[in-house]
């Protein structure tokens, strides 16, 4: 609709090495600033991106509105989730990084205590900050600040429906349904091995998301060897589809290894 957009590529993965692409990724940033002069800057998320884009929008008085959706300021693996699989109760400045995730890195408590202490900064000094759940804006209140509160946007879930289905008659299977990309955080393996320990007579499981390697072959495997049980895993949909895709289903299931921030899952199923 003649809206300009303008894509900068290239800054490569931005969740186990820092510091890397940032001083490049700040001079265009702030070279597309120059050439715009726009009023404000909304940063939806700095993954593949710098943390000091804040302080390069302060240079030229710009304010600036930073939405946290998720735990990457606090940590780089975005969910608070080592790489044992423990969870984790925060970077410590950057020491909890640098002894449980990436000890095997140069300097590695220098590196971690920087991009603690950066992503720090940024959303002390980011004019306003959003987020989607009350949960989510506690877990940063004390980064942010007493008397700078964090602002509860709640992400934005399209009316469904009308879900149109039938009861199940009695002594049909037990139907569950997930909605999300087949990666291990998300939990799916979980819900195949509760069935297996239910033994149930029968049961479907179907997963609607994006089914990616090697879960989703993992799964197929898992879910062969329990009697009785069919998994489907649906590789994308659109939203507007989930009325007919969950209308035999007899429960959502959110079966997550780690905090959501806002389960945008759980909201359309409701």
């Amino acid at each position: 609709d003649a809206i300009p957009v303008i894509s900068i590529v290239g800054a490569g993965s931005g969740v186990d090495p820092f510091p890397r692409q940032e001083p490049m990724l700040e001079r265009i940033f702030e070279r597309v600033l120059v050439e715009l002069a726009p009023d404000a800057v909304l940063a939806t998320h700095l993954l593949h991106h710098s943390p000091g884009y804040v302080e390069v929008a302060h240079r030229w008085r710009i304010p600036v509105v930073l939405e946290l959706h998720d735990f990457f300021a606090l940590c780089p693996r975005l969910h608070l989730q080592r790489r044992s699989g423990e969870l984790c109760d925060g970077p410590e400045a950057g020491m909890a990084c640098a002894r449980h995730c990436y000890g095997d890195q140069t300097e590695a408590k220098l590196r971690w205590a920087l991009r603690a202490r950066s992503f720090a900064d940024a959303v002390r000094a980011a004019d306003e900050v959003l987020g989607p759940s009350r949960f989510l804006a506690d877990a940063f209140a004390e980064l942010r600040g007493p008397d700078r509160p964090i602002r509860i946007v709640e992400n934005a879930v399209a009316p469904l429906g009308p879900v149109l289905r039938d009861e199940p008659a009695p002594g049909s299977p037990l139907r569950l349904a997930s909605i999300g990309v087949t990666v291990e955080h998300k939990g799916f393996q979980v819900v195949v091995e509760a069935l297996r320990l239910a033994s149930l007579p029968r049961a479907t499981y179907t997963v609607l998301g994006v089914a990616l390697p090697p879960l989703a072959k993992e799964l197929h495997v898992a879910a062969d060897e329990v009697d009785g049980l069919e998994l489907r895993l649906f590789n994308g949909f659109s939203p507007s589809h989930l009325p007919v895709l969950l209308a035999e289903s007899d429960a959502l299931v959110v079966p997550s290894l780690v905090a959501e921030t806002y389960s945008i899952s759980a909201r359309e199923g409701f």
